[in-house]
């Protein structure tokens, strides 16, 4: 008995090429030792081998033995016999093939969570650039195609060009809208075995048509506005296979495509552009948080409505084309009581129109727009009229301030100038 040496086969390298089957031994070998086989799988290949070779051998004379009888009558018994032995012999012959392999379980372990990831997931990628499309074709931009886009300052745009138009941010720039897709992806989209089995994950179906989704159960299990017994609030249950679901009934509206913006709050607490720079990015991450908002109303996600209140306020100063098709989304006639962040938005939105009145006004391509969108939303234009009253009265006692502070100074410097004279007397 010899210690193996794995640098066999290279250190004596003419041998083993002058030997018949030893290259293979060692290949063999190599591959037991990889995988720990023990010697009791080499004592039950011995054995089928065995077995193999002597049904092998036994088909084989039955073969030679019907030979030797072709010149008698054959019948239809005898060619089913003969077809079946053909068959028992080709699988037999494979076999015996098939038990000199090592297994490979682990191989087909990565395979099968490998042939998982594409049937059940889309990549982070794909949602991402079915996001962008979806941002330039959904019902928060639809009302607004004919409107004019007018930077911060007031100088006009033109509207629908723009607004279909992704950004021509290069793939080299790291906050580029293009190389978001490429950055790390939500944890829930990478897996390595069936998730379905995990108690870790929870699935999410998504969209009329229930696109599966996974979300960490810890990321989302304890949000009150998905699970709060003192609220009776509960839309998780149990599937056949023992996994839970996140069963919202308002799932069903969600564009697939904007939940990714849900799925990343969800896991990270943030969403989308991080610090754009640039009014490309200014506008592709107004346009993020618009979508978002839009899907936490739908979920009654108050935490992600409050987040992108603040998101938004990072952004200022705001493109007033961006921020009249946010209002008009805001202002939407809502059924029951508004949230406190839904209140909150419409004061940040409505004061911010009020402020730019008359840049709205004043712009013939903006002008007839403008007054269409508030007729269409008339709890808009009163609350953007309730502003101007503010603003208007803060203006005026700014103004009577002014002035009296100016008369002020006037009757000092008389009577400076009437103690100077009597001095000067």
């Amino acid at each position: 008995m010899h210690t193996w040496n794995p640098f066999f086969a290279s250190e004596q390298h003419a041998l083993v090429k002058n030997t018949p089957g030893l290259a293979k031994a060692y290949d063999i070998a190599d591959m037991a030792l990889d995988n720990g086989l023990d010697l009791d799988h080499w004592r039950n290949e011995v054995r089928n081998t065995a077995v193999t070779t002597v049904n092998s051998s036994a088909y084989k004379a039955e073969a030679e033995a019907e030979d030797e009888h072709e010149d008698e009558p054959e019948d239809h018994d005898r060619d089913l016999k003969r077809g079946i032995r053909a068959s028992q012999r080709s699988f037999y012959a494979g076999r015996g093939k098939n038990l000199s392999a090592p297994s490979k379980t682990s191989i087909r372990s990565l395979r099968r969570g490998s042939t998982l990831n594409q049937r059940m997931f889309k990549t982070f990628r794909e949602l991402v650039d079915q996001q962008k499309q979806d941002l330039l074709d959904n019902e928060l931009f639809g009302p607004l195609n004919n409107f004019p886009r007018i930077g911060a300052k007031g100088t006009a745009h033109e509207g629908p060009e723009s607004a279909k138009s992704a950004p021509s941010s290069t793939a080299n720039n790291p906050f580029s809208w293009l190389r978001l897709g490429n950055a790390v992806p939500p944890t829930s989209d990478v897996v390595e075995s069936e998730l379905s089995a995990s108690k870790e994950f929870v699935l999410v179906y998504v969209g009329p048509f229930k696109e599966e989704r996974t979300l960490r159960k810890d990321r989302v299990w304890e949000r009150p506005y998905f699970r709060n017994p003192q609220a009776g609030i509960n839309h998780f249950k149990l599937n056949n296979a023992g996994t839970w679901v996140l069963a919202h009934p308002k799932l069903a509206d969600v564009n697939p495509g904007d939940f990714v913006f849900v799925a990343e709050f969800l896991e990270s607490d943030d969403f989308g552009h991080r610090c754009p720079e640039g009014g490309e990015q200014v506008q592709w991450a107004f346009a993020q948080n618009m979508s978002a908002w839009a899907q936490a109303l739908k979920l009654g996600m108050t935490d992600l409505l409050e987040h992108v209140i603040n998101k938004l306020e990072r952004l200022a100063p705001w493109d007033l084309w961006c921020i009249m098709a946010f209002a008009c989304q805001v202002y939407k006639p809502s059924d029951g009581l508004l949230l406190p962040a839904e209140e909150r938005m419409r004061e940040i939105l409505s004061t911010q129109i009020a402020r730019t009145f008359w840049v709205y006004i004043e712009d013939d391509a903006l002008c007839k727009s403008f007054r269409q969108r508030l007729s269409q939303a008339p709890e808009l234009e009163l609350d953007i009229c309730l502003r101007r009253v503010d603003l208007l009265n803060a203006q005026l006692q700014a103004e009577e301030a002014k002035e009296q502070k100016d008369e002020d100074e006037d009757e000092d410097e008389t009577q400076y100038d009437t103690d100077l004279d009597v001095y000067m007397g």
